[in-house]
């Protein structure tokens, strides 16, 4: 059947040509990625259970990149992708139906977050009765941290002000969020959560919200660093 004889008996079926559109440009897409020398399979939200199709490219460098899925895949800001080794962090996305893509940036830090407080031993008294101290407790989970400020127009790149990063993390409804002041230690010294923007955070048609958490960080300058 030639693809006009099919246009028709689908059109005579109801279908409008903008579908017909459509649909011939969702199996050229498919076909292109599937096919595609380029083509890697990533794994979304840490699960390595199945595999997804997509095109990757670089942005800039490694540290951030495109990645192009195919037709009406459940892609969203705020997922994570595992590709090639690395894990990214999805803060922009193109909602094309017939080409669905993210931009991912490099996830390069595991982000403490508070989760509540444990007892734990820390000592026994003369008598053998524990000593019990509360501390924090924490889980840990991959944010991609930059000294760049990304949101400008046409995906330019500023520098931030010295002493100061944002932090990338997925929003996931219900579950805990990073604290205004708490202390972040990191190889240059300790840092400061001083803002969290919710920008990043958008509610789709299917009536959930989906996104990131963006975090800014401020360095701590202590009496013996100046």
């Amino acid at each position: 059947m030639s693809l006009a004889s099919y246009r028709k008996r689908v059109l005579s079926a109801g279908t409008n040509m903008a579908e017909i559109m459509s649909t011939d440009t969702k199996a050229s897409q498919v076909a292109y990625i599937l096919d595609s020398p380029a083509r890697k399979d990533v794994f979304l939200n840490m699960d390595e259970s199945v595999k997804v199709p997509t095109i990757p490219a670089d942005v800039d460098t490694y540290k951030r990149r495109r990645f192009l899925f195919l037709p009406d895949s459940c892609v969203y800001i705020g997922d994570y992708i595992c590709h090639d080794g690395f894990t990214y962090i999805a803060v922009d996305m193109i909602t094309h139906k017939e080409m669905p893509q993210l931009i991912g940036q490099l996830c390069n830090f595991d982000f403490p977050i508070l989760i509540g407080v444990e007892e734990v031993e820390i000592d026994k008294k003369p008598n053998g009765e524990p000593i019990i101290a509360k501390k924090p407790k924490f889980i840990m989970k991959p944010s991609a941290i930059t000294t760049k400020d990304y949101s400008v127009i046409n995906n330019g790149k500023l520098n931030l002000p010295e002493g100061s990063m944002t932090a990338y993390l997925p929003y996931v409804e219900g579950e805990a969020i990073p604290i205004i002041n708490q202390i972040i230690p990191r190889d240059t010294g300790e840092y400061k959560i001083t803002d969290i923007l919710t920008d990043g955070i958008v509610l789709f048609g299917d009536g959930k919200k989906r996104g990131y958490w963006e975090v800014r960080l401020q360095r701590v300058v202590n009496t013996y660093d100046q």
